[in-house]
């Protein structure tokens, strides 16, 4: 069964709305509702801030709740040029900007038995391309759709150093404090994911105020995306 997982309730409200919900539960402090689609029933859940809400949850929709794909949907700061408030980033793979074992000989971001980053499903990708292709022609001011890897760490960057810091150490477009720690859990477990992210900000030292701007605004874009997608 698919699942898809928003961290805030912002970043499920949207969906939630334009859905049937049938069931809700509450594991832990991860809120599952059940839902019905127009191929059948899926999840939806929000997780939580943060790398451990992210993988506890993660868990608990496989182990729990059967999730046999996971969909993570949100919004993420951009790091590179190009890459604007408003535009969609879908993730090649993702990697945790804060793990470090350089004293022992490994990469910056190198987790052992999992490797440097966690790619995303390929076939959740194209259905993403379809997804995202459907959207933008049926609006020709829908945002551009770029695809990279993706820095995941348990804090908000909002300082310009960081923000270049993470981009030119890891090649990344765009960072979050998620996706790379559902990532590592789905790869444990052998379930296809994909992250995707509305760019809210521009990690530098406007980006909490940009943020709280732009949250619900990505949501209902995002929606417009996903709605394809199921």
């Amino acid at each position: 069964m698919l699942a898809i997982v928003g961290a805030m309730a912002e970043e499920v409200t949207c969906l939630l709305s334009r859905v049937k919900v049938t069931a809700k539960e509450v594991v832990g402090q991860t809120e599952v509702y059940r839902a019905e689609g127009p191929r059948g029933p899926f999840l939806v859940a929000k997780s939580g801030i943060g790398k451990v809400a992210a993988a506890a949850s993660t868990q608990i929709l496989i182990t729990k709740y059967g999730a046999d794909r996971i969909l993570f949907s949100g919004v993420a700061g951009g790091l590179k040029d190009g890459i604007r408030r408003g535009d969609i980033v879908m993730a090649t793979d993702l990697v945790q900007h804060d793990f470090h074992l350089e004293a022992f000989g490994r990469k910056p971001g190198e987790i052992p038995g999992i490797g440097v980053s966690v790619a995303c499903d390929g076939g959740l990708m194209r259905q993403f391309r379809e997804a995202y292709a459907a959207a933008a022609a049926a609006d020709p001011d829908f945002p551009p759709l770029h695809e990279g890897r993706i820095a995941t760490g348990d804090c908000i960057v909002a300082d310009t150093q960081l923000k270049n810091a993470i981009r030119d150490t890891f090649d990344a477009v765009a960072v979050e404090m998620e996706g790379a720690a559902l990532a590592q859990v789905c790869k444990m477990n052998r379930v296809p994911f994909l992250v995707i992210r509305t760019v809210s900000d521009n990690a530098d030292e406007e980006a909490i105020g940009d943020f709280d701007r732009f949250i619900e605004a990505a949501g209902i874009r995002d929606y417009e995306i996903l709605k394809n997608f199921l």
